[in-house]
C-alpha cells in the first residue's frame, strides 16, 4: 500500500496491470522527484529491488506501455523499510544467572532477573533509583558476571544497557566484556571492552545511546557480561539497572490463522505469515499429529511465497509451523513454533433456510417433485399459497421441508431431486474435505402409512437405502440417517462429480405408503457413519400398567388413583400430581406427566458403563400446563446415592419435541463399571406446572 511502513528489507513490489498494458517500466529511488528506471519493458507485474536500507523511505512508480508503445505514466508511491532490530520481550529471557550477589540496605537480595523485566522502568523507559529494581554484585575484577539465556536461538542486533542508578551513582559499572554462545559453554566475545556511561543516580534515567553493545547479527542463545571495573575504582561493586536486547526477525511471524483457531473451511483456508528476514524458502510442516510437526517427521511443503493452501479434511485438528530457510546463510534454518487450528465438522448440503414463498425461491423450485408426473407421488412443500415449509425443525430454529408422499395409487415411488449447484453447497465436488458420511435428518408423523416401503437416497448414480425400521416414520422425533460415502464410492460413485441428489420413498412390496416426511440438515461430515445399539429402558413409552390414569410411581395411590406401580419408574418420595395418563403421546396411548413441585422421576437401567461408551438419551416432551423447563439427567449410583454425570435443561413448548442428552464416558472415568440411570425433573419455577414426556430412548453410539 502507498506510504506503508515496516516493510521487509527485501520487498517484492507488485501491482495490477492497466487494462491495455502489455509491458511495464519500473522507476525506483529515494528521491520522489528523481527516480531511476530499474526495469524497462518487463511483462510481469512484480519487481524485486533487492535488499534495502533499514528505516529508509523509498519511492516508486510504474509506467504502463500498450501494444502501440504508448506510455501512461503512473503515480508515485512510497514505503518505509523496517528497523534493523526489534526489542526482545522479557518473556523470551527464560533464565538469568549471576554470582556474588549484593543486598540492599534493607537486607533484600538484588535479583539478577530485575535487569530484564522492566521493573524499574516507566512508560517512557526512564529508570528509577530504587535498588530493588536493579542488580549488584561484589567481587574482584573479572570475577563477577551476569548471564542471560533465551527461550530459543536468536540473531542478535544489539543490547542497550541502563547502568546502575542507585541514588548517588557510586556503584555503577564501567568496563565490561560481552560474549555470546549457542550452547552456554563455547563463547565468542564481542570485539573489545565496552565502556559504559555512568548513570546520573537520579529518577527518570534514560539509557545513554553510547551504552549500546552491537552484536552485528550474532546467532546466540546465551549472552554473558563480565565486569572488570566500576565507576569508583576503589569500590569492587558492579551493577546494572536494566538491559534490553533487540533481535533481527529471522523467523516467520504474524501467522494466520491464529493459534487454536476453530471452524476453518476445508476448501479455501490459506495459511499466511510475514516472512523471516533474508529467507529463500518457506518450509511448511502440517499434520493432524502434533509430534509429526514438532519433530519435523512429516515432509514439508516448500513455498517461495509466504502463503500455503493445504488440503484439509473435515472435523480435524491440524498442527503447523513454518521454518524459514536460506542455505546461503551461516545459520540456515530458523524454526517456527507449532500452532494449531481445527476445521469445520461438516459442509451443509441444504438446511432449507434459503427458501421462502416467493418464486423463484420456493423449495419446490429447487427440489423437483412429482408435479404433473403420475409415476412420482412426491410433493415438496405444502400446497399453495403457502407457507410451503414447516417450522418443525431439527436444529431448534428455522424450517424443515415436508416431503408429502403417496404411493397408494398409480405411483410406486415418491422422490424429489435437486441440482447441487442450486443448493447451499453450490458445487458438484462433494469430495472436498474428504467427507465420510452424508447425513440426512428426518421425522415422520403418527398418522403416516408406512406400508411396504423403503427410504432411499441417490447420488452419483448410486443408491443408498435406509436400513433401520421405517416404523420411525410414525414417530414425532428426529432421526439421523447416515449414508456411508466410502461404500458408495466403492460402488462407483464419483464424489468429485455429484450433479444432483435424490431423496425418496418407494414401494418394495404389496402395499404402498402415504404421509409426510420432514427433511432437515442434509450435511457432508468428516465423521464415520454412526450405528446405534439400543439400551433397554423398561416401560419406555409408559404404556404400563395401561389401565387408567395413575398418580405416583411406586404404588402410592395418590389422590385416589389406583395404588399400582408404574413399571420401571420411581421417585424418592410420593409426588403430589405426577404419573401416567392418556394425553400428549408420541408412542402408543400413554405418556408421563410431571408437576413442577414433585420429585425427580428416575430409572436405573441394566447397562454397565464402559470406558469407550458414548451414550445418547432422547425423549419427547412438551408443556402441558404453564411449564417451561425440563431437566434431563444421566447418573450412576454410589453408596446408595445418585451421582449425576450429565445433565441439561431444555425449554419445552406447546407441542411434542424431541430432546437429546449425550454422555461421553471418557469425560467421567469414575463412572466406568457402574450402571447408567435416567432421570427427569420439571424445574420450572412455577410449581403449578406440568410437563408431558413420552418415548424415552437410550442408545450407545458406535462409529463404523
Amino acid at each position: 500500500a502507498n506510504m506503508e511502513s515496516n516493510v521487509l528489507c527485501d520487498p517484492k513490489l507488485s501491482w495490477v496491470a492497466g487494462e491495455e498494458a502489455v509491458k511495464h517500466d519500473v522507476y525506483f529511488g529515494t528521491d520522489a522527484s528523481n527516480l531511476s528506471l530499474l526495469s524497462s519493458g518487463q511483462t510481469s507485474t512484480n519487481f524485486k529491488p533487492g535488499r534495502l536500507d533499514f528505516e529508509k523511505t523509498y519511492y516508486w512508480r510504474v509506467d504502463e506501455i500498450d501494444e502501440n508503445t504508448s506510455v501512461t505514466k503512473g503515480g508515485v508511491w512510497s514505503f518505509t523499510i523496517e528497523p534493523k532490530g526489534y526489542p526482545l520481550a522479557p518473556e523470551h529471557i527464560i533464565n538469568v544467572t549471576a554470582n556474588n550477589p549484593a543486598y540492599t540496605e534493607e537486607g533484600v537480595l538484588q535479583e539478577p532477573n530485575s535487569t530484564c523485566n522492566g521493573s524499574g522502568l516507566d512508560v517512557n523507559d526512564a529508570h528509577s533509583t530504587d535498588p530493588q529494581t536493579m542488580w549488584l554484585a561484589v567481587g574482584e575484577p573479572g570475577e563477577c558476571y551476569i548471564q542471560y539465556e533465551f527461550d530459543k536461538i536468536y540473531k542478535l542486533n544489539d543490547m542497550l544497557v541502563w547502568n546502575y542508578n542507585e541514588e548517588g551513582g557510586i556503584f555503577g559499572t564501567k568496563d565490561v566484556n560481552v560474549a555470546y554462545s549457542l550452547d552456554g559453554e563455547n563463547w565468542t566475545q564481542v570485539d573489545g571492552t565496552k565502556v559504559l556511561e555512568r548513570a546520573p543516580g537520579e529518577e527518570g534515567y534514560l539509557a545513554d545511546p553510547n551504552n549500546t553493545v552491537d552484536f552485528d547479527g550474532a546467532v546466540a542463545k546465551f549472552v554473558k557480561i563480565v565486569f572488570w571495573s566500576s565507576i569508583d575504582e576503589e569500590i569492587a561493586a558492579y551493577g546494572l539497572s536494566e538491559v534490553r536486547f533487540s533481535t533481527m526477525p529471522m523467523r516467520a511471524s504474524n501467522l494466520s490463522p491464529r493459534d487454536d483457531a476453530g471452524n476453518l473451511a476445508v476448501s479455501d483456508t490459506t495459511l499466511t505469515w510475514r516472512p523471516g528476514r533474508y529467507v529463500v524458502d518457506h518450509y511448511v510442516y502440517i499434520s493432524t499429529d502434533f509430534n509429526d510437526v514438532n519433530d519435523r517427521l512429516v515432509d514439508p511443503i516448500i513455498r517461495e511465497d509466504a502463503n500455503c493452501v493445504p488440503q484439509l479434511i473435515l472435523g480435524a485438528t491440524y498442527y503447523w509451523c513454518v521454518d524459514e530457510v536460506n542455505d546461503n546463510e551461516a545459520f540456515t534454518t530458523w524454526d517456527g513454533s507449532v500452532l494449531s487450528f481445527s476445521t469445520i465438522s461438516s459442509i451443509m448440503v441444504d438446511n432449507f433456510e434459503d427458501y421462502n414463498d416467493t418464486e423463484p425461491f420456493t423449495v419446490w423450485n429447487v427440489w423437483k417433485d412429482g408435479y404433473d408426473n403420475p409415476d412420482n407421488g412426491a410433493q415438496m412443500g405444502y400446497d399453495m399459497p403457502g407457507p410451503y415449509l414447516d417450522t418443525l425443525n431439527h436444529s431448534g430454529n428455522g424450517h424443515s421441508a415436508p416431503l408429502i408422499y403417496d404411493n397408494t395409487d398409480t405411483a410406486t415411488k415418491s422422490e424429489v431431486t435437486a441440482q447441487s449447484l442450486d443448493l447451499p453447497i453450490a458445487t458438484t465436488d462433494w469430495s472436498i474435505g474428504s467427507p465420510k458420511t452424508l447425513t440426512i435428518w428426518f421425522q415422520g408423523e403418527p398418522n403416516n402409512i408406512v406400508g411396504d416401503s423403503q427410504l432411499y437416497c441417490t447420488i452419483g448414480g448410486k443408491t443408498a437405502t435406509y436400513d433401520g425400521s421405517l416404523d420411525l416414520l410414525t414417530k414425532s422425533g428426529w432421526y439421523q440417517w447416515d449414508i456411508d460415502l466410502t461404500a458408495l464410492a466403492a460402488l462407483g460413485a464419483d464424489l468429485s462429480n455429484i450433479p444432483q441428489i435424490t431423496i425418496g420413498i418407494k414401494t418394495v412390496g404389496a402395499t404402498g405408503g402415504k404421509g409426510t416426511i420432514y427433511l432437515d440438515d442434509i450435511r457432508l461430515t468428516g465423521a464415520a457413519p454412526m450405528t446405534y445399539e439400543p439400551i433397554t429402558v423398561e416401560n419406555y413409552s409408559f404404556e404400563l400398567p395401561g389401565t387408567e390414569k395413575i398418580k405416583g410411581w411406586n404404588g402410592e395411590g395418590v389422590a385416589g388413583t389406583p395404588a399400582v406401580d408404574v413399571p420401571g419408574w420411581s421417585s424418592d418420595t410420593a409426588p403430589e400430581d405426577s404419573g401416567v395418563e392418556q394425553r400428549s403421546t408420541t408412542d402408543g396411548h400413554w405418556a408421563a406427566f410431571i408437576k413442577g413441585v414433585d420429585p425427580t422421576v428416575w430409572q436405573l437401567t441394566d447397562h454397565v458403563i464402559e470406558a469407550d461408551d458414548v451414550l445418547e438419551l432422547m425423549t419427547d416432551a412438551m408443556n402441558t400446563g404453564s411449564a417451561t423447563t425440563l431437566e434431563m439427567s444421566l447418573y450412576y449410583v454410589d453408596n446408595g446415592s445418585r451421582v449425576t454425570i450429565a445433565s441439561t435443561n431444555v425449554t419445552v413448548s406447546g407441542s411434542m419435541r424431541e430432546f437429546t442428552l449425550v454422555l461421553n464416558a471418557a469425560d467421567v472415568p469414575e463412572a466406568v463399571g457402574k450402571k447408567i440411570g435416567i432421570a427427569f425433573n420439571n424445574v420450572t419455577t412455577n410449581g403449578q406446572s406440568w410437563i408431558g414426556i413420552d418415548n424415552v430412548r437410550l442408545r450407545k453410539l458406535i462409529a463404523q
